[in-house]
């Protein structure tokens, strides 16, 4: 074999080997496939879950089951609305339950406060109340003086009982208005599933001077629940 036959053997060579590696010589395959796969992960519970509703004693000395109305995550309707005299007031019952996946403290505050004073009568301003009725420029109410006088009494029932269950004859909790806005106040713990009946008693006790600048006043607000997971 000529010198020259033999470059031309060594060049067909690496030809084949390079058009061998780009798949042209390459081993006959074949691919089966399945369907299309599609996985859905399952909703998981939250850790603080709780959900209120009214509820009203089924016993008129409020020691019977209770009976729960549709449970929300927050209600909606007016829960207090109410003219009082000095050392009178209302109750409304709640039910709450805990469908988180945690345990949970629940404690109890007063949110979105306003104390306003839109009348000046009796002797108010004479007891010193300076910002007694009306803006006279805007005709807006002034700031008024009644979340401090007012008392806020709580207490925990059994629902399926109507039990009571902390401290017999007298308000498991007591507060005023004002201290709960800035001070929540600790209930008690419930598990998952849990279930505790919740009455408010709302007041307005005061003497002297406070009751005097006090009188003819609005306070509004709404009371929250607030569930949270006890720390390890």
């Amino acid at each position: 074999m000529g010198k020259q036959t033999l470059r031309i053997t060594i060049l067909l060579g690496i030809l084949i080997t390079l058009v061998g590696g780009t798949g042209i010589f390459a081993v006959f395959s074949d691919r089966a496939l399945t369907g299309p796969s599609d996985v859905h992960s399952a909703q998981l519970a939250k850790a603080a879950d709780l959900v209120i509703a009214a509820a009203q004693p089924q016993d008129p000395m409020n020691s019977g089951p209770f009976l729960c109305d549709t449970y929300s995550d927050d209600l909606v309707t007016p829960l207090m609305t109410f003219t009082t005299n000095l050392g009178g007031g209302d109750e409304r019952f709640l039910c709450l339950v805990n469908i988180g996946s945690s345990a949970v403290d629940v404690s109890l505050t007063a949110v979105d406060l306003a104390d306003l004073d839109s009348d000046c009568t009796g002797d108010e301003a004479a007891f010193g109340d300076t910002t007694c009725g009306r803006d006279q420029t805007t005709m807006a109410p002034q700031a008024g003086e009644l979340s401090p006088v007012l008392t806020v009494e709580t207490d925990l029932y059994d629902c399926l009982t109507g039990s009571g269950l902390l401290t017999p004859g007298a308000p498991d909790f007591s507060a005023t208005l004002s201290g709960l806005a800035t001070t929540p106040q600790s209930l008690q713990t419930l598990q998952p599933n849990g279930q505790v009946c919740v009455r408010l008693r709302v007041y307005w006790r005061a003497t002297g001077d406070a009751a005097q600048i006090s009188q003819s006043d609005e306070a509004t607000w709404r009371f929250a629940f607030d569930g949270t997971v006890q720390s390890n």
